[in-house]
């Protein structure tokens, strides 16, 4: 990865805290063996992770927010991104694919800013919706 930028949590605060995007709004769907359920198939930030890494800042973690966010992304998105539904975007800026591997231990975890965040699901939804809409609609 290139280089990070450094901060701490508390500066994410700072930004601002109103998306309404979450996983579903980014992912491709097919039918499950299931009648009437959709599996996800993929989440289309994935595609956008060379975009997105530049953006990627890196914060320094107190002892008590190690405690409070170790294997709880859903808690970190919701108390600096005012919802839990963008802890998969955490997960994946810092390359944990389950919550169990969300340990925190080395005292920091990976950010995008507020700002930064909703201008690039906007962007990515904006751009892909009508190949999410036409996918997603076949399955």
């Amino acid at each position: 990865m290139s280089s990070v930028n450094k901060t701490t949590l508390e500066a994410f605060l700072e930004e601002g805290n109103d998306i309404e995007f979450d996983y579903s709004s980014l992912t491709l769907y097919t039918d499950s063996s299931v009648e009437g359920l959709k599996k996800p198939l993929q989440n289309l930030i994935h595609d956008y992770r060379e975009e997105i890494e530049q953006y990627i800042q890196e914060a320094s973690l107190t002892s008590e927010e190690i405690v409070k966010y170790k294997y709880n992304p859903k808690r970190l998105a919701y108390d600096y991104y005012k919802t839990p539904n963008l802890y998969h975007i955490i997960l994946f800026i810092n390359e944990a694919s389950s919550i169990k591997e969300f340990t925190l231990e080395n005292g920091k975890v990976k950010m995008i800013p507020y700002t930064v965040l909703k201008k690039i699901l906007s962007a990515i939804i904006i751009g892909e919706h009508k190949c999410i809409d036409w996918y997603n609609k076949k399955a």
